[in-house]
């Protein structure tokens, strides 16, 4: 059900970071071992990684304040709190070892107020009627009722996290990810008692080894390298080249500008599609791209792109401003429509996905 619920929130991108750290400290909360002391280094890895350390840090206040309620009513471990604490304390000074030094720590605390927060679709509540959120509103449901039937006997760190990542989650859909994750590690205890009760029969023995057994541990191995050999060869150029072309990619565009460069050609003022800028940074290095899908880090610049593909306002005058020498953009586009009729800009390439213009006065 987790899977089925973040399955099209998961890419391939640094947030891949967010998640492992974020799930080695709920494990940690969890657990109340010794294992503060590695929070240092998490938090220096997870800020040099991915700008999402702020979620760590969510997890560990949760674990901070419940076992502080705990300390207050004299069910609390007070050593555990303090090492808790002070690893924590810690992670923020590991933190500041990074390129930008304490301006990096501001990144993830930014994306709350920028005015362009409303057009990134993450960053938006989830639609709960959208049929791949079907299993996420399930897993929230089963949030609710194991909080009503077993909230007294739930931890106070369970409770937090639970409660927090589900309330969390409703209010924009980024986090749903998050919580896909985090619910099934909290909830599975009390679904597997209540099917014990239910469906007794069911059940899978849980079988138990007297001794570790080596053999196991090299066959698990075996699996997971073949499972690693056969991933490889399922994402080759060819079958990644599909897949771009599928989602209304621009790779003859593309193609054609790397044409160009192998030829001398070089225009670097670009602007380009939105949705198009983290492929044209991983394909055309040499063109710096106008915006990207991080739209969070481009702050109120986001607008100056979101007017002048609309054609609001003199966006003429824009294009100047920028130096622009190259559009690409979508063949159907607003701006596509205004510059094929434009005196001073002229068609370089054109197919049904993507059109790039250049000014008529360029070589």
């Amino acid at each position: 059900m987790a899977a089925l619920a973040t399955t099209t929130l998961v890419m391939s991108r640094p947030q891949g970071w967010m998640l492992i750290f974020t799930l080695i400290l709920v494990n940690m909360v969890l657990k109340r071992g010794p294992a503060p002391r590695w929070i240092p280094v998490i938090m220096f890895f997870w800020i040099n990684l991915h700008g999402g350390w702020i979620t760590g840090y969510v997890v560990l206040s949760a674990g901070i304040v419940a076992e502080f309620i705990r300390v207050i009513t004299g069910r609390g471990d007070v050593v555990w709190l303090r090492r808790l604490v002070v690893w924590s304390l810690a992670g923020v000074a590991a933190m500041l070892i990074n390129p930008y030094g304490i301006e990096q720590l501001l990144v993830p605390l930014d994306t709350f107020t920028q005015a362009a927060r409303p057009f990134i679709t993450e960053w938006n509540p989830p639609d709960l009627l959208a049929l791949n959120r079907v299993t996420y509103v399930i897993l929230l449901y089963i949030g609710v009722v194991v909080v009503i039937v077993h909230g007294r006997r739930m931890g106070l760190t369970e409770f937090f996290l639970l409660v927090g990542f589900g309330a969390w989650s409703l209010m924009t859909a980024r986090i749903v990810l998050l919580y896909g994750l985090v619910a099934p590690v909290i909830l599975a205890p009390y679904i597997t008692d209540f099917m014990r009760r239910v469906t007794p029969s069911l059940l899978i023995p849980d079988y138990r080894l007297d001794r570790p057994v080596r053999l196991g541990a090299i066959v698990i191995g075996v699996l997971v390298l073949a499972a690693v050999a056969v991933s490889l060869l399922a994402v080759r150029p060819q079958r990644i080249e599909e897949l771009l072309r599928a989602s209304d990619h621009p790779v003859d565009a593309v193609a054609f500008l790397k044409e160009e460069l192998a030829a001398g050609v070089v225009r670097r003022e670009m602007l380009n599609n939105y949705n198009w800028g983290g492929y044209v940074i991983w394909e055309l290095p040499e063109y710096p791209v106008f915006i990207d899908t991080r739209a969070d880090l481009y702050d109120d610049f986001f607008f100056v792109y979101y007017d002048l593909v609309r054609l609001v306002g003199d966006w003429e005058a824009a294009l100047v401003e920028y130096d622009i020498e190259t559009v690409l953009i979508g063949s159907q586009s607003r701006l596509a429509d205004a510059l094929r009729t434009h005196t001073g800009w002229r068609v370089d390439y054109e197919d049904e996905v993507a059109v790039i213009f250049r000014p008529v006065d360029a070589p």
